[in-house]
């Protein structure tokens, strides 16, 4: 309901990788069966408002109410689509990545009307940042100040300002169809 949260995992050398970020409105493995546990860790990289919605409780909602279902199936989709887009994104460049990443968030958080202007509070840390993206928190640096000086960003204490949304849409390769907002339930 509030908050930023991420799907990760611990890699054998002990780095934590973050793979999704979860926004206000996400569900959390959504697709996943109740009956095995997930090989992912959540973890709360703001203060979070949750809410635990009994499996059953979506399963019976689905059957009696059609337009759930296909906004359940929706949000499966999106996920899905989301996580491939991680995996494509990986063999980028880290400034083309970070880029990607930020236009990502800001296209979300505008769906569900958090973003405003282009711009958007984003309370991470460098370090998660770095998490998200496969780099060390002191190329990270370097990321961000180039994205900066390029005039691609506007990025300080917590908060995102992307001047110009299309040239940096241009520079990360992103598009934003696999968030199939045209096609929200």
């Amino acid at each position: 309901m509030d908050g930023i949260a991420c799907r990760y995992t611990i890699r054998p050398d002990g780095q934590r990788r973050i793979v999704h970020f979860l926004l206000p409105g996400d569900f959390y493995d959504l697709h996943a069966s109740a009956h095995f546990a997930s090989d992912w860790h959540l973890g709360a990289l703001t203060r979070c408002l949750v809410v635990d919605v009994q499996r059953q409780t979506l399963e019976d909602l689905a059957v009696r109410h059609s337009g759930i279902a296909r906004g359940l199936w929706w949000a499966t989709l999106v996920e899905l689509e989301t996580a491939r887009e991680w995996i494509v994104n990986d063999s980028r460049p880290a400034d083309k990545r970070l880029g990607h990443l930020f236009c990502e968030l800001l296209f979300r958080l505008q769906m569900v009307g958090l973003a405003q202007d282009n711009s958007y509070d984003l309370r991470l840390t460098q370090i998660d940042l770095a998490d998200a993206i496969a780099v060390s928190f002191v190329h990270m640096n370097r990321i961000i100040q180039s994205l900066r000086s390029n005039d691609l960003i506007i990025y300080q204490r917590g908060y995102i300002k992307i001047p110009d949304f299309g040239r940096l849409c241009e520079f990360s390769e992103f598009e934003s169809t696999f968030l199939h907002a045209s096609q929200t339930a």
